[in-house]
């Protein structure tokens, strides 16, 4: 496989992989090969990709990467019950061409927490990005280093649902995901250290109080007068 051009073509805007891949798959038929798998054609890109994109000055595109990450501070709710404050973990991700970030307290660290805390990210954002960039926790990744990459086997196959892959940061290396670094900077400042003073006791907002949504939106009606002729024709 040309990686050079598959790289090449997804700065392209409106370029996937999942596109890419059938233009491959069309090739390496049309040339009596077998061509790969899309999971092992994403592998080997990724392979690709995590060696040389350093090097390669390629401007980010829309729905490209989301980089997930933990902030670094906690908060704190209060356990009405026996008084006591119990730590909450700050969950953020960032779509790196707009700066657009997603954050929700979690109470756990955990693998379960970490699938869903991806999900509820994609439900806000509306949809899912072609690469993944998480940092090295082993909620995500078992091993990175040089030579292998081996992703938490949940992680790995959550990621091959929606159909993107997982490009994690290189071990103590923030600027590939500066983004998510600088949500997590504005999270800290503006909403961990704003809240220092503030005593909450559960992290549900006040939604439980809301009326429930109809199950189809309100669709916009516009009201005219006409005036009827004689022969009852506008």
């Amino acid at each position: 496989m040309d990686f050079e051009y598959i790289h090449k073509e997804l700065a392209k805007p409106n370029i996937t992989l999942t596109l890419l891949h059938d233009e491959y798959v069309s090739e390496a038929h049309d040339a009596g090969k077998i061509p790969y798998a899309y999971r092992t054609f994403t592998e080997h890109y990724r392979d690709y990709a995590m060696k040389y994109k350093a090097t390669m000055g390629i401007r980010r595109k829309p729905g490209e990467l989301l980089e997930v990450d933990w902030a670094g501070a906690t908060l704190f709710v209060v356990d009405s019950d026996i008084g006591k404050k119990v730590p909450v973990c700050v969950f953020i991700a960032t779509l790196p061409y707009s700066q657009l970030f997603y954050v929700e307290g979690s109470y756990r660290m955990d693998l379960p927490s970490w699938i869903k805390l991806h999900q509820h990210a994609f439900d806000y954002f509306g949809g899912v990005p072609n690469i993944l960039v998480p940092d090295n926790l082993k909620t995500g990744v078992t091993k990175h280093t040089s030579k292998e990459l081996i992703l938490n086997k949940t992680y790995a196959e959550m990621v091959t649902y929606y159909n993107a892959i997982v490009m994690p940061a290189h071990v103590l290396t923030a600027r590939d995901k500066a983004s998510v670094e600088g949500s997590v900077n504005i999270v800290t400042n503006w909403i961990i250290q704003a809240l220092r003073n503030v005593t909450c006791f559960t992290l549900e907002e006040e939604k439980f109080a809301l009326s429930p949504l109809p199950n189809t939106p309100y669709k916009l009606s516009e009201w005219r007068k006409a005036k009827v002729r004689p022969d009852y024709h506008k």
